[in-house]
């Protein structure tokens, strides 16, 4: 079985995979069915899935009632995301890590991942630890983008850097790699619109005091930077301005992460989460095992995946040999009644002979055309089945992650191959059916 660290991320030049090759392969095959129907292609949309153009994806990671939830309800798309939980509660409301779909930042796709607050009762803090060092891996892990940049939040009335804060605060100094690490990071100073003038003056103030040690939240939070230096800003519920331009103008590099000794996590750790090194080193090494466990059998399901699509890209190409048969055969009946119907000079005898063998070859023509009419209906049906199955192994290897969707869609968009439509509508409502297949290809 693979280690963490084994599981690598592939460069950018291998991930024209075999999933890609299918879908490439029932778009093409699409296409010269339609030709030899005489559809014209322009007018037809073969719905495929896009397996390119990845959204930047963003951790965010937070204490218990710190506003992570409120922050992402405000950033996602209300549309493409349910709502995440949030209140106050000693034990927390988000259990495992939720990822959403987010409004667009200038022109940008963007992700967001919900992880359990640190402090959560219900979820011990190596467990948090655990499943923030999952999010931390690369996308050969979980089949999905490496993560882009760190959120933080900490309550700008609290006047301190909260435990949620100096865990990512340890993360980044043991575990991040490159020079660079910290420019990934985002310090976000929550509740601005509850703080009075002296919290908000201490949250990014740079004095220094009498030892000259850094005074200031923002500074204290990244005093380990090379620069003593990052990115921090405030918000409100109503006002993320800060944190939108923030996202925006954040370095495009990935995060690079390699999981610290449980020895060294244990000895910096331990502490400050009030428990004893020994049972957070045991702790933190079960969370890590149970972790490297699933995550082994979720690669290998993504390779199980990628086989399927393989063995969909192989049937499509069966089909095509298949109708380029039946095309060749048809070619050849239409050559040699071309040439039975130019034969004008021929014996009397000849004729009568040439005459039946055109009958005969007519007729063996309009039976074949009209199997091969039927096999070309039935071909489609198989086709829009095929393309079906590849769009949801394309769903699952590309976000593997846990999106929280709700049940925000209250229309559907769908497209068959068809040519022929009709619209309809009546009392319970209005929409668009193929004529052909039946298929419902709009409703509402």
């Amino acid at each position: 079985m693979a280690s963490i660290t084994e599981l690598q991320r592939a460069p950018e030049s291998r991930k024209r995979s075999a999933l890609r090759a299918g879908l490439d392969v029932v778009v093409e095959f699409a296409r010269k069915i339609l030709r030899l129907n005489e559809v014209p292609v322009e007018d037809v949309a073969v719905d495929v899935v896009d397996v390119r153009g990845n959204p930047k994806i963003f951790l965010v990671v937070g204490e218990c009632g710190d506003g992570k939830s409120t922050l992402i309800n405000a950033l996602r798309d209300p549309q493409r995301s349910g709502e995440p939980k949030s209140g106050l509660s000693s034990r927390g409301v988000t259990k495992s890590i939720e990822a959403y779909v987010g409004l667009p930042i200038d022109g940008m796709q963007v992700d967001y991942l919900d992880t359990p607050g640190v402090g959560d009762m219900d979820v011990i803090p190596m467990k948090v630890l655990t499943l923030i060092e999952q999010e931390l891996m690369t996308d050969e892990i979980n089949g999905s983008d490496a993560i882009d940049g760190v959120i933080v939040t900490t309550p700008v009335p609290d006047g301190r850097v909260k435990l949620g804060a100096q865990v990512v605060q340890l993360l980044v100094e043991h575990g991040f790699l490159g020079e660079d690490k910290w420019q990934n990071i985002i310090l976000v100073g929550t509740k601005r619109d509850r703080a009075t003038a002296e919290e908000l003056d201490l949250f990014g103030t740079d004095r220094l005091d009498e030892q000259g040690q850094p005074v200031g939240i923002a500074a204290q939070f990244f005093a380990m930077a090379p620069t003593g230096q990052g990115t921090s800003v405030t918000t409100t519920k109503d006002d993320l301005s800060e944190l939108r331009r923030a996202i925006a103008e954040l370095p495009d590099i990935k995060v690079r992460y390699s999981t610290p000794d449980t020895a060294q996590m244990a000895s910096v750790l331990s502490e400050k989460l009030g428990i004893s090194k020994e049972v957070f080193q045991k702790e933190l090494e079960e969370s890590r095992r149970e972790l490297e466990e699933r995550l082994n059998a979720e690669h290998q399901e993504k390779e199980k995946l990628k086989r399927d699509a393989e063995e969909l890209r192989v049937q499509v190409q069966h089909l095509e040999c298949a109708e380029a048969d039946r095309l060749r055969k048809d070619f050849e009946m239409q050559q040699r009644l071309d040439f039975l119907e130019a034969q004008d000079r021929v014996a009397p005898g000849e004729l009568e002979k040439i005459e039946k063998e055109k009958e005969e070859l007519r007729q063996e023509m309009a039976k074949f055309r009209q199997e091969r009419d039927s096999e070309n209906r039935h071909q489609m049906s198989q086709l829009k089945q095929k393309e079906a199955e590849i769009k949801a192994l394309a769903e699952q290897v590309n976000r593997a992650r846990n999106y929280n969707l709700g049940t925000v869609v209250t229309s559907f968009q769908q497209r068959c191959l068809h040519p022929s439509t009709r619209r309809w509508g009546n009392k319970y409502g209005k929409g668009v059916k193929c004529t052909e297949c039946k298929m419902e290809l709009s409703q509402r």
